[in-house]
């Protein structure tokens, strides 16, 4: 997103508000900077590091810090992703249930790698440490939907009900 792109979200009405509904909702402003980046990341697909400048001068923060919270998640981009964002648990209570193989039905699917979004902008594809189910493996996450136990069969349903 362009500068003035992020210029205009930061001046609509309704996305202020509800930045100020989640700062008073907290006992200091800073430590609502984690829903707001997930604000963020819900309206723009991504995190622009002009946002993020915005946000640390509303919040009291520096700029660096706001980057390195943004920086550190997984679930934060600095880019754009698709509309659906497919995060695929690696770690190993994952891989020993077939999170391996549902990474490559997903990328023979989509044609894309790991870290590349569809040329149609729908779907973007990502691994990821942990999805915190690790008794659910193999896990998918399909924006802020979690799914577990998902089968290459579950993994093409998925992907047609959002289509």
């Amino acid at each position: 997103m362009s500068e003035q792109g992020v210029a205009e979200l930061i001046k609509n009405p309704g996305f202020l508000a509800k930045v100020d509904r989640l700062v008073k909702s907290y006992p200091r402003p800073q430590t609502a900077l984690i829903p707001i980046l997930h604000l963020c990341q819900a309206e723009l697909r991504h995190v622009p590091v002009e946002f993020q400048a915005f946000i640390a001068e509303r919040l009291g923060l520096t700029p660096a810090h706001v980057r390195g919270v943004v920086t550190f998640y997984e679930m934060f981009s600095e880019e754009p992703h698709g509309r659906y964002l497919l995060q695929v648990c690696k770690t190993l209570p994952c891989m020993l249930t077939g999170s391996e193989a549902l990474l490559e039905h997903l990328q023979n699917k989509l044609g894309i790698k790991p870290g590349g979004t569809t040329q149609d902008g729908r779907f973007s594809l990502i691994t990821v440490e942990c999805l915190a189910c690790c008794d659910g493996g193999p896990s998918l996450m399909v924006n802020e939907a979690l799914h577990k136990r998902v089968s290459t069969g579950d993994a093409d349903r998925i992907l047609s009900e959002l289509e």
